[in-house]
């Protein structure tokens, strides 16, 4: 920077606001150290206080109990503050780009989200009672040694439980209208609909054998699938241990041909880098990451430039 006057540097990135405000402050901190000191805002406190606003809300806990919570709920003095980033950020949405012709320089499909929705039933109600029970057995306690339950294994379960009962019980039933059958019923529908097109079925949760029950949800997936009739050969799964790169890519390529048509997968393994765009129709979510950038790479796998399909679909 002070070889260049205070230029030289460029920073290029697709989410330079994942998750927090904050990181927008980094971002300045980094490009525009001087702007913030003459403006008194190097210090985050002083830059929360300047463009941020929060709040005070009645929030759910896990066992279903109700807490204030202060969170930062919205930025004031917007104006400002996008001039001040302007000196630095250009921002540019693929809607924005276009051609010398004013045509779109990026073309995507048309999306569609669709949220399902699963009715609740005696095992899950069963199973909240006690996550809640659970819950309420730790509350105001410090963690305890290893083995003990803690809250991050009641959160665990909970989203676990809530994709398909048996991840966590060994003796729960399979039941027909849970989420993971909803989305093997989805995925057959489709594939038979659309023949040609390709699938995606992303999870983070539940993808190897769970040490609880020994259950696996995508090796149980992919055998409903298998027994509705669906060719071995047309299903891949990126989680696979032992899909090497030279595989994931022979993997990859199939899918482009068509050859197979619905991959499993976690948001590392199938998503980032993975580009099976052309022929891909749906994505099917299982579960949803926290950070809302990695669930816009799951969906960027299909909503994007290089998709011949005119219409993507998004199952949640």
């Amino acid at each position: 920077l002070e070889t260049n006057n205070g230029r030289g540097v460029v920073f290029a990135t697709g989410t330079p606001i994942v998750n927090t405000m904050a990181e927008l402050y980094i971002m300045q901190r980094f490009m525009q150290p001087d702007a913030l000191k003459e403006r008194g805002l190097h210090h985050f406190d002083n830059w929360a206080d300047t463009y941020g606003e929060t709040a005070n809300n009645l929030e759910f806990k896990l066992n279903g109990d109700v807490q204030p919570t202060t969170r930062f709920s919205q930025f004031v003095n917007l104006p400002e503050l996008r001039h001040l980033a302007s000196e630095f950020m250009d921002i540019q949405r693929a809607d924005n780009l276009k051609l010398p012709d004013g045509s779109p320089a990026i073309i995507r499909p048309t999306k569609h989200d669709h949220v399902i929705v699963s009715e609740t039933n005696e095992a899950i109600d069963s199973m909240m009672s006690d996550i809640h029970r659970r819950a309420e057995a730790l509350k105001g306690k410090r963690p305890g040694g290893k083995g003990d339950d803690n809250m991050l294994s009641v959160c665990n379960d909970a989203k676990l439980a809530s994709i398909d009962l048996r991840l966590t019980d060994a003796e729960a039933p399979d039941h027909p209208e849970s989420k993971a059958n909803r989305a093997i019923r989805e995925v057959i529908r489709l594939y038979h609909e659309h023949p040609g097109t390709t699938q995606c079925v992303f999870s983070d949760l539940g993808i190897n054998e769970t040490k609880a029950t020994g259950f696996s949800l995508f090796k149980d997936m992919q055998k409903k699938l298998i027994d509705a009739g669906i060719p071995k050969d047309h299903i891949v799964d990126f989680s696979d241990s032992s899909m090497k790169d030279s595989k994931r890519q022979d993997a990859q390529d199939a899918m482009k041909r068509g050859d197979v048509r619905i991959a499993f997968g976690s948001t590392q393994r199938l998503g980032t880098g993975t580009n099976i765009q052309k022929n891909l129709f749906a994505v099917h979510h299982l579960d949803i990451p926290y950070v809302p950038a990695n669930l816009e790479q799951r969906d960027g796998r299909g909503y994007r430039s290089g998709n011949q399909n005119k219409d993507f679909h998004v199952y949640k």
